[in-house]
């Protein structure tokens, strides 16, 4: 069902704008504020009615099989599944979960991740790279800032575990669990 309240809300705050505002110069270098606003308030509504963003295009190979079908090895690296960091109301709906990993033994953060269901198979996928600076701050042993990764998880709640993806494609590592 869609949203109405943040639409109208939108709506009603243009009005007010153009309604209350003084007249902007026109012209060339003169922007139109009606007009920016309005392509603001479209773009809003269309992240608001937007679905979970698709998985990226090296993981969709991976989707809905076990982890033991796709990972020959397992590895142990540091890392967490922090939270739930927005929602995705349309369809699919979703939210994205934040988190980070770094792989001690190649000394490098983990460049992709993978999320697994309650029922053991891979449901979503993201990639590393974020600016995590909180993570070297509380772990000496990490110099990179950059741990962070972000997953795009077409589910609205459950327990997931996420599992780094090391440089060889066929070693995955735990980073943790979100019950949400």
């Amino acid at each position: 069902m869609l949203r109405v309240r943040p639409l109208t809300l939108a709506l009603s705050a243009l009005l007010a704008l153009s309604a209350c505002d003084e007249p902007k110069p026109r012209g060339p270098g003169a922007g139109n504020t009606v007009v920016e606003l309005g392509r603001l308030i479209k773009r809003t509504v269309r992240q608001q009615l937007a679905g979970t963003p698709p998985p990226p295009v090296w993981a969709q190979p991976l989707m809905g099989k076990s982890p033991d079908q796709v990972f020959t090895a397992r590895a142990v690296c540091q890392g967490n599944v922090d939270q739930v960091t927005g929602r995705f109301p349309g369809r699919p709906p979703g939210v994205a979960i934040l988190g980070w990993g770094w792989d001690p033994v190649a000394g490098q953060r983990v460049a992709r991740v993978v999320l697994v269901d309650a029922s053991s198979r891979i449901v979503a996928a993201g990639e590393g790279g974020l600016s995590r600076p909180d993570v070297p701050a509380a772990v000496a042993t990490i110099p990179d800032a950059a741990t962070g990764w972000v997953v795009n998880l077409p589910q609205t709640h459950g327990p997931v575990d996420a599992y780094g993806l090391l440089a060889d494609g066929r070693t995955a590592c735990r980073l943790g669990r979100l019950e949400f």
